[in-house]
């Protein structure tokens, strides 16, 4: 069996780098989805909301993915969210979403 590492974000680190640059509100929430979407997800949550800061998308970003959490991630397991594989198309969904997202909101950026 291969050993994957994930990259992990801490709480410490995601509260350091988007509590400064977003207001209480918007932190709240997004707090909550980093909390929600697991450790297993933390690097890819904190890169989406980043790169939708950067972009002037933070709150489509919040919504969207509080929308996916809300519609399909709350059925996970907590322990392996966002790690399920649609087998018949061999794609886990979670992390399409997660890297569309990026891709946009990274292009919009350099816009």
């Amino acid at each position: 069996m291969v050993q994957q590492t994930l990259l992990r974000v801490s709480e410490d680190e995601f509260s350091s780098l988007l509590r400064p640059k977003v207001d209480d509100e918007q932190y709240r929430r997004a707090h909550t989805l980093f909390c929600n979407y697991q450790r297993q997800l933390s690097f890819d949550i904190t890169n989406v909301l980043l790169a939708a800061f950067r972009a002037g998308e933070f709150e489509d970003a919040l919504q969207q993915l509080e929308r996916y959490f809300r519609e399909d991630l709350v059925y996970q397991d907590p322990e392996i969210r966002g790690m399920i594989v649609d087998n018949l198309l061999g794609v886990n969904p979670t992390q399409s979403l997660l890297v569309r997202m990026i891709l946009r909101y990274r292009e919009m950026s350099s816009n």
